[in-house]
């Protein structure tokens, strides 16, 4: 018995390890080398980690997080560097996905932006033009940032940056058709200081692979850039912030403030200047609520030769929330086996995740969360509601099952009757503004029967600190899929043994193996996948240990 005890840790430690020499994960502030490559790590609040893959190649996650930098490139790197990549990039709020870097003499900071989250940067403003690049269409803009973090401590240094006019996750990237571009426009960069793939979340959460990565340098960049400038444009000197004249505003309205602009995307003219709404707005002047985070962007000035269209008819105010965009999924690592929920438009409130699978028995949590919009988040008043005879509120963890999220905070819970929570706060001074605010998790139990549970969520109230209602207050809830599963068998294929710890061995160093359950996998019924799991089945395995979660 001693002898295949041992036999099976062996075999299991020595399986561990093969895989965890090239994956190195990091949680907390970080500049380091891994070969020529070199990665840095940084966030300022919130969960979030790193983990260098072979080569180029990296991954990280983050969760309600203020501002989070993963990156890997090269320093000092080249004037003519391109970047050739693909990424699985899964942001739930404001994200980008580019390529990224500094330069000094002067201090610039710039981006290469080919795809972002819910927020396009850099809202509009500082518009300098464009360029043509490697098969897309880039919008160049230069901001300003005032007293900020930087390569050489707080200072005011500018921003150059180069946005695709359409998301992608795959490609290349010639830095150089983008650095002559700015070069053109007056937009001067200093000694390069590096050149990096980059994932930055702010605000939010998400998830983001970075499968492969190389950078390659010529004396020429490929795919020479065509920039456009408006007529009679002069480049502008350093230091000198302009936008690029001449946006076509023929068919766009008159902005009006009886009009409802209910879906993202809609256009409108005010004060010869075009904007476009991230979500839900009415009565909302754009010139007053237009840039970071705000619910509308300002695109440019119109071209004076163009007439805006007539003023459209104020649509009547829609009795349900607006709609909201199409679901993007994430498939995460640990149980339950869930479904990100997308940052809905202002005033929403819905639970995270929409849909989860659980095993019978299995304890799990969900959190409330707004979308505030451009507004401060200072009251609210949410009816929760799930079968009593199917879920049960977890209180080993709270005694009422329910907690204040990140951004939250809580005045009362009545949970005395099963099947029903009323959760309320008050905070004079407020939080956020956000997109994608962590107000409440609530702690439930699957109970000992397979099926499906739905919670539901009503919103009663959500204002900000003079009582103003935030958007058009709705709740949206989620879905519990309780399943019957072999706990331990990780491959389903109705016996526990060997493969199936190996199989978590696997996906604990982000292996991804295939015909993998995490339903299956928590055997000490922590919340957790890990080495302990795959450790208890190869205990199970040799009756060392009669079952799990014991």
């Amino acid at each position: 018995m001693k002898v295949k005890v041992m036999f099976v840790m062996v075999i299991l430690i020595c399986f561990i390890g093969s895989f965890t020499a090239t994956a190195q994960t990091i949680c907390d502030n970080q500049v380091g080398t891994q070969g020529s490559w070199t990665y840095e790590y940084w966030k300022d609040q919130g969960t979030g980690c790193m983990v260098l893959g072979d080569g180029g190649s990296f991954s990280c996650d983050w969760s309600n997080i203020n501002n989070l930098l993963a990156r890997k490139g090269l320093r000092p790197g080249s004037m003519s560097q391109v970047v050739t990549y693909s990424a699985n990039y899964n942001p739930n709020g404001n994200s980008y996905l580019c390529v990224y870097g500094w330069t000094k003499s002067p201090l610039v900071e710039y981006y290469i932006v080919d795809s972002w989250g819910t927020w396009r940067p850099p809202g509009g403003e500082g518009l300098m033009g464009t360029v043509s690049s490697d098969g897309g269409t880039y919008d160049i803009y230069r901001t300003q940032r005032v007293n900020q973090p930087s390569i050489e401590g707080n200072t005011t240094f500018y921003q150059f940056w180069s946005v695709r006019t359409a998301k992608r996750t795959s490609g290349t990237i010639s830095c150089g058709n983008h650095f002559s571009a700015w070069a053109g426009k007056g937009m001067s960069m200093g000694n390069l200081y590096e050149v990096s793939m980059c994932v930055e979340g702010y605000q939010s959460s998400g998830t983001a692979n970075i499968t492969s990565m190389s950078m390659t340098t010529g004396s020429t960049a490929t795919d020479p850039p065509t920039a456009t400038t408006a007529p009679n444009e002069t480049p502008a000197p350093t230091g000198v912030s302009t936008s690029a004249p001449g946006t076509d505003c023929s068919t766009a309205p008159t902005w009006s403030s009886t009009a409802i602009y209910e879906t993202a995307g809609m256009r409108v003219v005010y004060n010869n200047n075009l904007y476009e709404n991230n979500w839900y707005s009415s009565g909302q002047n754009p010139e007053q609520n237009s840039g970071d985070f705000q619910v509308w962007t300002l695109i440019g000035p119109c071209d004076s030769s163009q007439t805006p269209a007539p003023t459209s008819a104020p649509t009547t105010a829609p009795t349900t929330a607006p709609t909201t965009p199409p679901v993007q999924t994430t498939a995460p690592t640990n149980p339950p086996v869930a479904t990100a929920t997308p940052q809905p438009g202002a005033g929403d409130v819905w639970i995270d995740p929409s849909s989860l699978q659980v095993g019978m028995g299995q304890s799990f949590t969900v959190t409330i969360r707004a979308n505030t919009g451009s507004q401060i988040f200072a009251a609210y008043g949410f009816d929760v509601t799930y079968p009593g005879n199917i879920l049960s509120l977890d209180t080993s963890v709270v005694s009422n099952g329910v907690e204040e999220g990140a951004d939250g905070f809580i005045a009362a819970v009545n949970a005395q009757n099963a099947g029903s929570i009323v959760i309320s706060g008050f905070d004079a001074e407020g939080t956020g503004p956000g997109t994608s605010l962590h107000i409440n998790t609530v702690y439930f139990t699957a109970g000992q029967n397979a099926g499906t549970a739905d919670i539901g969520l009503a919103v009663n109230i959500l204002a900000d600190p003079d009582t103003n209602d935030i958007g058009v207050p709705n709740g949206t809830g989620a879905t519990v899929t309780i399943t019957d599963v072999l706990l331990g068998d990780t491959n389903g294929n109705g016996t526990i043994d060997i493969v199936d710890a190996l199989l978590i061995a696997q996906d604990y160093v982000d292996l991804n193996p295939a015909d993998f359950n995490p339903a299956a996998a928590d055997t000490n019924c922590d919340g957790a996948i890990n080495i302990v799991d795959a450790l208890l089945i190869a205990q199970y395995y040799v009756d060392l240990v009669p079952g799990f979660c014991l």
